[in-house]
């Protein structure tokens, strides 16, 4: 599949989905393009945290806490 996308919403609450869905879709990311992952900061589930944690250390990007009902997270791609 040949897409590129400028805005993608990942809303999976687990770990897996949510840490395979950082890669597929940020490795499709036009630049200037954001990822907002939900649950970041939502209790039980803690693997939400983890992923978005261990993908933008591999990735070497920062990401951005919002003050939303979920704790949801934002990446940018430079």
């Amino acid at each position: 599949m040949n897409e590129s996308f400028a805005f993608v919403s990942i809303d999976c609450d687990l770990y897996d989905p949510v840490y395979k869905g950082l890669h597929y879709f940020y490795e499709n990311l036009n630049h200037g393009g954001y990822l907002l992952v939900h649950d970041y900061n939502c209790p039980g589930y803690d693997g939400v945290k983890v992923a978005v944690r261990k993908f933008a250390e591999e990735k070497k990007v920062a990401y951005f806490p919002l003050c939303d009902c979920g704790g949801s997270v934002v990446i940018m791609k430079p």
